[in-house]
């Protein structure tokens, strides 16, 4: 893990110095076309066969529909996470109502938890809890970052109107500070218990979201602080907490999944994971909405952020409900080496 997220830095500073270069000069049509060409080179390792992989005799190419039959929870959850992602995508394109969409995505969250917990938990407690855990820490949270917080550091007036190099160097800042998140962990936090780390990390991210607050009401040039040292050094702070947080969060999840659906269960953490930061940021749209915000109007821009870090506050008592009292390096009761069995009430259910 630390080797992976370690290296994972290194190729967003590359990316970030070449966007930065190239945008000035070429523009943003061929900075995207050069930055989305540059993947291909994934293709070398498969072509020239360096990865240690055989290719499977032809006979044993093929589906085995049985899988689905055998693990029917699994394969159900799946189905209700997708039909949950296309619900929210055509959410935010058919509703304008903030009242329907804030329940509608409100319901949704609260069916698709209900079901991860109920389809996982007869394959071990634990890995049941860990994924309502993995869904549940990024739901609760709104995201303003890829909404009203980029709009109002780009185009807001009286705002700090970023230009194109100043967003493409804070993404090579934002790398270096999940790089130093990645050795910090390393180095620091691998003995420690998970609840312990993930309540610091947390509530470190209340306070980085805080600083936000500072951003947006210009107290930062008050005490002389220019708007691009205190969004770079907010960057590095948000992102090194962020990844102490991450890292033992996917350590847990890749241990809590036993053997014969190692690989399948992994997946279906990580897509929760992710589709829990899908309705973040629904949540954070709608949040916008809310209180009116919108491009040319960002009075309450302040508002919304306060909002944000008290919601911040919300996967604290989780932590303690859902996230066993071990650590990274302790193994755990009923992951790996386990095996997938259901009793018969699961089974019924």
């Amino acid at each position: 893990q630390s080797l992976i997220w370690g290296s994972v830095p290194l190729g967003m500073m590359a990316t970030a110095a070449v966007s930065a270069t190239l945008l000035p000069a070429a523009g943003p049509k061929w900075t995207l076309l050069v930055v989305a060409v540059c993947p291909l080179c994934i293709l070398v390792a498969s072509v020239l066969r360096w990865l240690p992989e055989e290719r499977l005799p032809p006979e044993q190419r093929r589906v085995d529909f049985s899988v689905f039959d055998k693990h029917k929870h699994v394969v159900t959850l799946a189905a209700c996470m997708s039909a949950m992602a296309i619900m929210l995508a055509v959410l935010q394109i058919l509703i304008e109502s903030v009242f329907v969409r804030c329940l509608v995505i409100f319901i949704c969250g609260a069916m698709l938890a209900t079901s991860t917990y109920f389809s996982l938990r007869c394959i071990t407690p634990l890995l049941a809890k860990t994924a309502l855990f993995l869904f549940m820490i990024n739901a609760v949270q709104p995201d303003l970052s890829e909404g009203a917080m980029q709009t109002w550091l780009t185009h807001a007036e009286g705002g700090p109107h970023f230009s194109k190099r100043v967003m493409a160097a804070r993404q090579g800042v934002s790398a270096f500070g999940l790089l130093v998140g990645a050795i910090f962990y390393n180095k620091f936090l691998t003995a420690c218990r998970y609840q312990r780390i993930f309540l610091l990390a947390q509530l470190a991210m209340v306070a980085s979201s805080l600083l936000d607050l500072i951003l947006v009401s210009r107290w930062n040039l008050s005490i002389g602080v220019p708007d691009v040292a205190f969004i770079m050094g907010d960057d590095v702070i948000a992102n090194l907490v962020g990844r102490s947080f991450m890292m033992p969060l996917f350590v847990l999840s890749a241990k809590v999944c036993p053997d014969n659906l190692e690989a399948t269960l992994f997946a279906v953490l990580m897509a929760l994971f992710n589709l829990g930061t899908t309705v973040s940021t629904n949540f954070g749209a709608a949040l916008t909405d809310l209180l009116g915000i919108r491009q040319g109007n960002f009075d309450m821009l302040p508002h919304a952020v306060v909002v944000r870090s008290l919601c911040r506050l919300l996967p604290i008592p989780l932590i303690f409900l859902l996230v066993p009292d071990l650590s990274p390096q302790d193994p755990i009761p009923g992951g790996e080496g386990s095996v997938y069995e259901c009793s018969q009430y699961d089974k019924a259910w």
